[in-house]
């Protein structure tokens, strides 16, 4: 069933409450996690899904 006009997928208000999430704790992983209440192992496989870990690298290189 395609979704309403302007309507988001579960994948992109995921990946919006992730990068807002990371950008609030300023690419700290940990508070990011504990604010989103998923594992670190978590929020790892889904930077990698959607960016084949190209984010996990941007994030490390930032730290």
């Amino acid at each position: 069933m395609p979704l309403p006009p302007g309507a988001l997928s579960l994948q992109q208000l995921s990946s919006t409450a992730i990068d807002q999430a990371l950008q609030a704790a300023r690419g700290n992983l940990s508070q990011a996690t504990r604010q989103l209440g998923i594992s670190r192992q978590t929020l790892y496989r889904k930077l990698a899904s959607r960016t084949h870990g190209s984010a996990l690298n941007a994030i490390a290189l930032d730290a």
